[in-house]
């Protein structure tokens, strides 16, 4: 793999030349801020306490369907005011230039120039900032309200403690079953997913009762979906 940066004298401009068959850089040009929740101990007992009720609420109270692991609580943020990302995929032989310049002369406006196969987009664009403009004029500095990384605590129920819930919502009426393999129990997980286990995997997971804890966090990404997640990093 190939990689070289260059970086423009006098300017916020930046220049990267890659040969490597995939590549992606994120820019955060005008800095940024970062908030983490640092009590994860006492959460994760309030966790371990209140995890089925919060499965409970959702399902019987809100009548949401919920897959055991779809709850996840925030504990951290990077926030930016301006940010841009691109990616690159080279063949033998080829390679990818992505310029990322500053094409406001007061404002601060970005673009990327891509040469080779390679795209990129920045953020954010005019109609996401409407109607906070005046805020941030307010305040004569960026706003800073682009969620660049969000880090959640995901928590499984145990098999046996979401069986129960999931036996009295059949019970009390409140259940579709989907299909499931003959003879087979019901966990309710997302696709791909183990109650239990570690998504993402290669990552550390902890177990308090019948909650199973583990850390992921997702990022921006430069097609349309919103988040990219990446495996446990705690």
């Amino acid at each position: 793999m190939s990689l070289k940066v260059l970086m423009i004298p006098f300017s916020s401009d930046f220049i990267f030349e890659t040969s490597a068959a995939e590549g992606a850089v994120l820019i955060m040009p005008d800095g940024a801020i970062t908030e983490d929740l640092m009590c994860r101990k006492s959460i994760k007992n309030y966790l371990a306490k209140n995890a089925r009720t919060w499965y409970k609420f959702i399902s019987e109270v809100r009548e949401r369907e919920v897959r055991n692991g779809d709850i996840r609580l925030v504990m951290g943020f990077d926030k930016v005011s301006s940010w841009g990302i691109a990616t690159s995929a080279c063949s033998v032989g080829e390679r990818a230039r992505l310029e990322f310049k500053n094409v406001g002369d007061i404002s601060q406006t970005y673009t990327w120039r891509c040469v080779g196969r390679g795209s990129g987009r920045v953020g954010p664009c005019d109609q996401e900032m409407q109607g906070i403009l005046s805020l941030q004029e307010m305040n004569r500095s960026p706003l800073q309200n682009q969620c660049v990384f969000l880090r959640t605590l995901n928590f499984d129920l145990s098999g046996k403690c979401w069986n129960d819930l999931v036996n009295h919502r059949i019970r009390s009426g409140d259940l579709h079953i989907p299909d499931s393999p003959p003879g087979g129990q019901y966990t309710g997980s997302r696709p791909g997913h183990q109650a239990g286990s570690n998504a993402g995997g290669g990552g550390s997971h902890s177990t308090s009762g019948d909650v199973t804890f583990y850390s992921m966090q997702s990022g921006l990404s430069v097609g349309h979906a919103p988040a990219v997640h990446y495996k446990c990093i705690y």
